[in-house]
């Protein structure tokens, strides 16, 4: 089963409750960012704060 949850944060927190507890229970994230975007990054990932724990053997 596969599950792409969505959150949106206010001005980009992603340490209150709710995202907190999807990253948590996810493999990782990617955290896309609005600046990104409209400085022409496409797609507008934040390498820095994305994450995954799914290692190579998966």
């Amino acid at each position: 089963m596969t599950a792409l949850p969505i959150i949106e944060t206010q001005a980009g927190d992603v340490s209150a409750y709710i995202p907190t507890n999807v990253i948590s229970i996810t493999d990782g994230q990617i955290y896309l960012e609005a600046d990104l975007f409209y400085s022409g990054v496409r797609p507008a990932v934040n390498v820095g704060l994305s994450v995954s724990r799914v290692g190579g053997n998966a």
